[in-house]
């Protein structure tokens, strides 16, 4: 009856240790795979992120051509007026904003334009950020007017 017993003990050990070499095998085939499919989303976000960077180039290429745009219109415009011709007499005609290509901007090593750049983008597009941010302000202000405009109908209406 020992004999049994302690072959059954035995019998169980040996299936217990089997089945935790099978889960150790099992988890590390999980984990491969896991990392694997990490590896795959962290390289597609990588090329997204890439692909933005170069749309974000684009758009500023963008902005500085409408920049560039608007500086040339207001030249015209200003020769257009009764004394605008004098001040464009002494004033230095816009320059051209050559497009920029996306191979052409520097980079710093992370793939992120440098601060030079950067600083040089908010720099042109400071007057362009001003004339929106002025447009914004006005719309915001003649919504509160209404606003307040119709506040005080409601009230006149009640009473």
């Amino acid at each position: 009856a020992r004999e049994t017993k302690a072959s059954g003990a035995g019998a169980r050990s040996v299936a217990s240790a089997s089945r935790e070499k099978r889960t150790e095998a099992e988890m590390l085939a999980d984990i491969t795979k896991g990392l694997a499919q990490t590896d795959e989303v962290a390289t597609q976000a990588a090329r997204t992120l890439h692909g933005q960077t170069e749309q974000l180039h684009r758009v500023q290429a963008g902005v500085d051509a409408v920049e560039s745009n608007l500086d040339a219109s207001e030249w015209s415009l200003r020769d257009l007026t009764k004394f605008g011709w004098i001040r464009n007499y002494f004033a230095a005609a816009p320059e051209a904003i050559p497009r920029r290509a996306s191979a052409s901007v520097p980079t710093a090593s992370s793939g992120y334009p440098s601060a030079a750049v950067s600083s040089g983008a908010s720099a042109t597009s400071s007057r362009a950020a001003e004339r929106l941010m002025a447009d914004e302000a006005a719309r915001r202000a003649r919504a509160e007017q209404q606003q307040q405009q119709q506040q005080v109908e409601q009230q006149q209406l009640q009473q």
